[in-house]
């Protein structure tokens, strides 16, 4: 570990060097992005990101510690909250630094002002669910390419939660289409049903697939 970490993200300038961690944990607490495993003879500092290699403070230099960067984290975390610009780099280094402790079972939201998400790399406009798969998975998406929520919550973004497909028709659930009869009965056009779709269930089908529903009834 170079001093210019200890440095950066202690405020450190001549820390002692503990050793290995000897024996067993004594306690476990969070630190910000850190994980703070403490031992007889040293505290044990790991990221959430698991990006950075275990940091080892002695005792008495933890004590002295403070976040030189307004928060305690990793080098690797600290160099991409400070080159983030915009939302979309906010929330995309957030799922990535959470991406080895984020548990399948929780639904996971975002503020419901970022209806679209610019992706850096490709300088389009992308939905919610589709930048977080892009961004958490590290793919790059063609427009063949759907992405559909597993969990029953159309407002969850929780990557876990998230299934990749290339079928148009895994959109349309029954709920939706009874909504876009229903809508026809009322004699709305398909370019206000889509809008409405789009507002109830936060999916976004074609026109055209909205019209073979619609036709459908008719058959």
């Amino acid at each position: 570990m170079t001093n210019q970490t200890f440095i950066r993200v202690f405020g450190l300038l001549f820390p002692s060097d503990p050793g290995e961690p000897q024996g067993e944990i004594l306690q476990t607490d969070f630190l910000d992005h850190f994980r703070v495993d403490t031992y007889a003879n040293a505290a044990a500092l790991s990221c959430k990101c698991g990006r950075f290699n275990v940091i080892c403070l002695h005792p008495e230099d933890f004590k002295k510690i403070r976040p030189v960067s307004g928060l305690y984290a990793c080098p690797v975390c600290l160099d991409e909250i400070k080159t983030a610009r915009t939302d979309s780099d906010r929330v995309a280094i957030w799922f990535r630094q959470n991406k080895a402790t984020l548990r399948p079972e929780p639904h996971v939201y975002i503020p419901e002002a970022f209806s679209r998400l610019m992706s850096s790399s490709e300088k389009i406009l992308m939905r919610p669910r589709r930048f977080v798969y892009s961004k958490f998975y590290e793919v790059e998406l063609s427009k063949q390419d759907k992405i559909m929520v597993t969990c029953g919550d159309p407002n969850c973004v929780n990557p876990h939660h998230l299934m990749r497909t290339k079928s148009p028709a895994a959109k349309v659930t029954p709920e939706i289409r009874q909504d876009v009869l229903s809508w026809t009965q009322k004699r709305l056009s398909s370019r206000m049903i889509q809008d409405l779709l789009e507002e109830k269930h936060k999916k976004s089908l074609s026109i055209r697939t909205i019209s073979k529903i619609r036709s459908s009834a008719l058959a």
